[in-house]
């Protein structure tokens, strides 16, 4: 994920409960709230690869 957006997640938010510092091992869900970390570009990028983007399409936009 950060190799892919540059962004961190540090903690997501599913149901009623909150995984702080979740490992390379999690599995995001469709309906899980991400709390992320990055410069604005970066968050961008999450944001694009959230709206159902390839990994491929969000790291094509650092050629940009």
């Amino acid at each position: 994920f950060r190799n892919a957006t540059g962004a961190s997640i540090v903690a997501i938010q599913r149901d009623d409960d909150t995984e702080s510092n979740p490992g390379p091992e999690t599995v995001i869900e469709a309906d899980d709230t991400l709390i992320v970390l990055g410069t604005r570009e970066a968050c961008k990028r999450v944001e694009t690869l959230s709206s159902g983007a390839s990994i491929e399409a969000v790291t094509e936009q650092d050629d940009s």
